[in-house]
């Protein structure tokens, strides 16, 4: 993602620090002791921010509006989960996702 001006390429500054972060946001969203709601508070104020640093400035491609929508759907899909259906195991569809953020999402920011 590039960023307007002098602050450079993001995806170059910001590449091993969202590795790191992808790490971090898996382990503490898998943990089976946290609520939903409470993932999904821990998403929207911890990790949605990180991401989004900077964001006023952003021009924003096609490819890049791609990539920060299918990080978005990673992560509600780890605080989802899967859905057992037809006595199977099923993983969330793109459109159930968006019924579920009601619409929301973090390019429409």
């Amino acid at each position: 993602m590039q960023l307007s001006g002098e602050a450079g390429n993001f995806s170059t500054r910001n590449s091993r620090f969202l590795i790191c972060m992808r790490t971090e946001i898996s382990l503490s969203l898998e943990e089976s002791t946290l609520s939903r709601a409470t993932k999904i508070i821990l998403y929207k104020t911890l990790i949605r921010p990180v991401v989004l640093c900077g964001a006023e400035a952003w021009t924003l491609t096609k490819k890049e509006r791609k990539a920060l929508l299918i990080f978005e759907r990673k992560v509600f899909r780890i605080i989802y989960g899967p859905k057992y259906e037809d006595g199977k195991w099923k993983s969330r569809t793109n459109l159930e996702l968006e019924e579920i953020s009601k619409g929301k999402n973090i390019v429409k920011l």
